[in-house]
């Protein structure tokens, strides 16, 4: 039984039968607020990855010297967040893991191995989770890439270079049904229908040829059986469609959209708003709200909901922006709550400076991962029967359950907690502010969740007389998994000083905002700025001397100065409530403006 918060208005379907909305045939909504909600019994938990990219080494050299185990340092592409993703479904108790395509980099049998290789490794005692796996272009076409340094051939005939058709052995285009069949154990087919206790699947392969318009009939066909011959799908329960391309996508003249929307009984489609589609391929991070519902919101004529998934590969690995990311869903009986993950943390050189795996081909500590939330769960009431006509409804009728509004609400704002400063120093040419991390309004669920609001990034203005500056920076460690931040999570913005407002007084203003741009209340620093200029026509004669400002003004300690200066001056600043100067040459003539 899994309790957390949501609207006061109540969760109950008496409640909205009350005001008449019972026969309301809506979508559901995402929202979280103040209050409590019952979520039920769990009755499904799965996990969700996309876009591994493993690859085999091979940069050139001759075939014998190709490296197909999984973890040799190959530019990126190895399988080590794979492993983490797969511990971490494990440690969850995962009845199915999803991935939505782009498995094998280079389109080659072996490099799906090493997929196999690792769900072996990790899922080696007791059964194992049901597979929900869909092949992406590159699995099909990454064979045609190119071969570094060996052009015009594509990628696989360079590497099986002088052996006539080899490489048309080793590809799986065009051995697909043998391949699957060896590697995963079961048949392929184009498209696939899956049930995990109770709740439907529904999967597209991508095709070597870009054209899906076959399989998308096919996939619609499937829908519609199980809607109007086996009655299987209805109001009561969610169900899911994987592809690696988002369902607005049309090919050849076929709209996987409108072909779902057909299969779903055309006007009877609102009564199926809970059906989710999950895709990959653009590589998105899933730190950002906005990037998740790709596809959905932007594409007003879209049928059920798309949530696309990030790149799981180390390729995409970078110290400032890691998006190694996925998710974990758990239905329950009353809600679906989806879980954003990092699963890069622990063993990862770009954090932690040190070798990524062994060279050895030995098994680095992957169970020994810190993977971590991303920020608040995303919680989806589902539809509930009214006892008195037997309707099935939504909790909160009328809004989409991917609308801004509903997921503003359910995100909500960032906050800085109570303590909270606002650091404005200068530094050259540079003012440099320090902002710290805005997460008063992020709560740990009990259940290694969150609650509340993450800090995506920050709007900083600067306000003087003359006028107003605004600069936006990323809130540092945003995609990394929360209390894994760098810094503590200060995030340090420099801005050059010719960027700054005139004026003496300068109001510097912070707002930590969503990844849906909603904003919390900022922190406010106003400091008093002396301008000063330096005469440029005193040469350098080597000398290091402190000089009064001519003026004898007398400051505040905490004013800020703001620096016209040649090379040849090392800074200035106020000391002992006096402007000085400290400059390389004598008799330097200093004015202030």
């Amino acid at each position: 039984m899994k309790t957390t918060n949501i609207s006061r208005k109540d969760f109950l379907s008496g409640a909205l039968a009350s005001i008449g909305l019972g026969a309301f045939s809506g979508r559901p909504i995402f929202a979280v607020e103040t209050g409590s909600m019952d979520y039920g019994e769990l009755k499904l938990t799965f996990g969700v990855v996309s876009d591994t990219h493993l690859r085999q080494n091979w940069l050139g050299e001759p075939f014998a010297q190709c490296k197909f185990y999984s973890h040799y340092d190959n530019h990126g592409f190895t399988d080590e967040s794979l492993r983490n993703a797969l511990a971490y479904f494990k440690s969850q108790n995962v009845d199915a893991v999803m991935h939505c395509g782009d498995m094998a980099d280079r389109g080659l049998i072996q490099e799906m191995e090493l997929h196999r290789e690792a769900w072996d490794a990790v899922f080696n005692d007791g059964p194992a989770p049901v597979r929900l796996f869909v092949l992406g272009n590159h699995d099909v076409q990454g064979h045609k890439g190119g071969s570094h340094g060996y052009p015009p051939l594509p990628y696989a005939e360079a590497l099986y270079r002088g052996q006539g058709d080899e490489w048309k052995k080793h590809i799986l285009h065009g051995n697909l049904a043998s391949a699957w069949q060896g590697i995963w154990g079961e048949n392929y087919s184009d498209v696939w229908h899956k049930t995990v206790k109770g709740y439907h699947f529904f999967g597209m392969h991508h095709k070597y040829d870009d054209d899906l318009s076959g399989s998308v009939n096919e996939l619609a066909n499937q829908i519609r059986h199980e809607v109007e011959v086996s009655h299987s799908l209805d109001a009561s329960k969610p169900f899911f469609v994987v592809t690696h391309i988002r369902q607005d996508y049309r090919y050849n003249n076929t709209d996987l959209n409108s072909s779902i929307a057909d299969a779903l009984g055309g006007e009877k489609v609102e009564g199926y708003g809970n059906g989710i589609l999950f895709f990959g391929h653009s590589h998105g991070s899933v730190a950002s709200w906005e990037n998740v519902t790709n596809g959905f919101e932007g594409h007003a004529n879209a049928v059920i909901p798309n949530i696309q998934c990030c790149s799981l590969t180390q390729k995409d690995r970078d110290p400032v922006s890691p998006r190694i990311h996925g998710f974990l869903v758990k239905v329950y009986a009353r809600a679906l709550v989806i879980r954003c993950i990092d699963f890069a943390y622990g063993n990862n050189s770009a954090r932690r400076g040190g070798p990524l795996f062994y060279e050895d081909g030995g098994m680095p500590p992957y169970y020994d991962h810190h993977c971590a939330s991303l920020g608040p769960d995303w919680v989806m009431p589902l539809p509930q029967q009214d006892p008195g006509n037997g309707e099935w409804h939504w909790p909160v009728p009328g809004v989409h359950p991917f609308s801004r509004a509903a997921l503003e609400e359910a995100i909500k704002r960032p906050e800085f907690h109570d303590n909270a400063r606002l650091v404005v120093e200068y530094e050259g040419d540079n003012v440099i502010v320090a902002i710290p991390n805005a997460d008063g309004n992020l709560f740990p669920d009990g259940n290694g969740g969150y609650t509340g609001s993450r800090v995506y990034h920050y709007e900083i203005e600067i306000a003087g007389a003359g006028g107003i500056v605004r600069k936006t920076a990323f809130a540092d460690g945003f995609e990394v998994g929360v209390g894994q931040e760098p810094n503590g999570g200060v995030t340090t913005v420099a801005i050059h000083k010719s960027e700054l407002p005139n004026g003496e007084n300068l109001t510097f203003r912070v707002y930590p905002c969503s990844s849906l741009g909603t904003r919390g209340k900022p922190l406010c620093v106003t400091q008093k700025v002396i301008r000063v200029s330096l005469d440029k026509s005193v040469p350098n004669v080597g000398h290091d001397a402190r000089f009064a400002l001519t003026n004898g003004a007398k400051l505040a300690d905490d004013a800020k100065i703001v620096a016209e200066c040649p090379p040849w001056v090392k800074r200035v600043c106020v000391e002992d409530g006096e402007i000085v100067a400290y400059t390389r040459p004598i008799g330097a003539t200093v004015n202030v403006k």
